[in-house]
């Protein structure tokens, strides 16, 4: 308010002046046009008085027209009349002196509790001409520069707030590191509920949380942002896991065909969500199992036994899709046997997990 004290009192008087300025051009436009409805009253009653009186239906259509305009002029004058007295005819040095007492009225009404917020909002932008935001002078703060309408000038900073709120620097730390050794985004969430370590969000919205204990709180999705945050990328291929068509051509298949093993459950793999790349954890073991090279009575005299595929479930008494999941997680190995012209699938128990590929990793 001491700032824009003097532009108080300037812009009263500038309203005075534009309110002057506004009188005299209404008053002029009325007098024009009072003084054209007179001229129209004297040309039409000149037309009537010129015309032959024998000649009654033209006489009369000027008469008429002569009617009308009278009509106008007096609607014009009690227009006229109307407006003056809406307008009044205070003096401009009496409006000057009220100007004077502007400042300590403009004082009252930002402090008086009848004002509401909206018409101090519209005091204050009548008292500033503009305002200045400049956010390069300091790394995280905003320099404000208040100008009213007087030319005084008010310097301001605010701090301006971060993005969202800081993350644990443990917490990133172990996140890379599961990363970076191949964990999925599931694996990932199920390790990191299990150690405890949460966000700085789960600990100020749960003020019970004991550091440590196993939680709840992450899943495939949070895992999934935090990493985007962040900009920690993921190593699908960390622990021996190749693409998918590096896979097929090692086996002499093709990709199409590899990828319905992997949809099947016949083949280990790791694929973050549907249509995702596929990777396949490819060593020497499961190029032995997968080849076809193996040999045809393998199965009458290996151990642990191995299932024909169309019996396995009912055999290791499995649920509808267990089996598949079996296979991904390494409790049961898949084999390719040749067979003719065509091949036979086999399945048999991982007792020992020495012929799974390494790949210790939790889906």
């Amino acid at each position: 308010m001491e700032a824009a004290q003097p532009a108080a009192v300037v812009a009263a008087v500038a309203a005075v002046a534009e309110m002057e300025t506004q009188q005299q051009a209404l008053t002029q436009q009325w007098a024009q046009q009072l003084e054209r409805a007179a001229y129209d009253v004297a040309l039409a009653q000149a037309r009537y008085e010129q015309v032959d009186l024998q000649l009654r239906l033209v006489a009369a259509a000027l008469e008429q027209a002569w009617r009308r305009r009278c009509r106008r002029r007096r609607i014009w004058n009690r227009s006229g009349r109307r407006c003056r007295q809406r307008i009044g005819t205070r003096s401009l040095p009496r409006r000057w002196r009220w100007c004077s007492r502007w400042p300590p009225i403009c004082r009252a009404l930002w402090a008086a509790e009848s004002t509401s917020l909206a018409d101090r909002k519209r005091l204050l932008r009548t008292l500033i001409a503009d305002v200045t935001l400049d956010s390069t002078q300091e790394a995280g703060v905003t320099h404000i520069a208040v100008r009213w309408q007087t030319g005084a000038v008010t310097r301001l900073t605010a701090t301006r707030p971060r993005h969202g709120h800081p993350s644990n620097p443990q917490l990133l730390a172990r996140v890379r590191e599961l990363a970076a050794a191949g964990y999925a985004d599931t694996a990932i969430a199920a390790t990191l509920n299990r150690e405890g370590m949460v966000s700085s969000w789960h600990v100020k919205d749960d003020p019970a949380y004991v550091p440590g204990q196993p939680v709840s709180y992450w899943d495939k999705a949070r895992v999934q942002h935090l990493r985007y945050k962040h900009d920690i990328a993921a190593n699908p291929t960390a622990g021996g896991f190749v693409p998918a068509q590096e896979a097929a051509e090692h086996l002499g298949v093709s990709i199409s065909v590899l990828l319905d093993w992997f949809r099947r459950g016949l083949l280990p793999g790791r694929q973050a969500q549907p249509g995702a790349p596929v990777y396949i954890p490819l060593d020497a073991a499961l190029l032995h199992r997968l080849s076809g090279r193996a040999p045809r009575d393998l199965p009458a005299r290996s151990v642990p036994v191995m299932v024909p595929l169309p019996q396995a479930a009912a055999h290791f008494q499995l649920a509808p899709g267990a089996l598949s999941e079996g296979v991904r997680d390494g409790r049961f190995l898949t084999w390719r046997l040749e067979h003719g012209s065509h091949y036979r699938w086999y399945v048999q128990e991982n007792r020992v997990d020495s012929a799974q590929p390494a790949d210790s990793l939790p889906k």
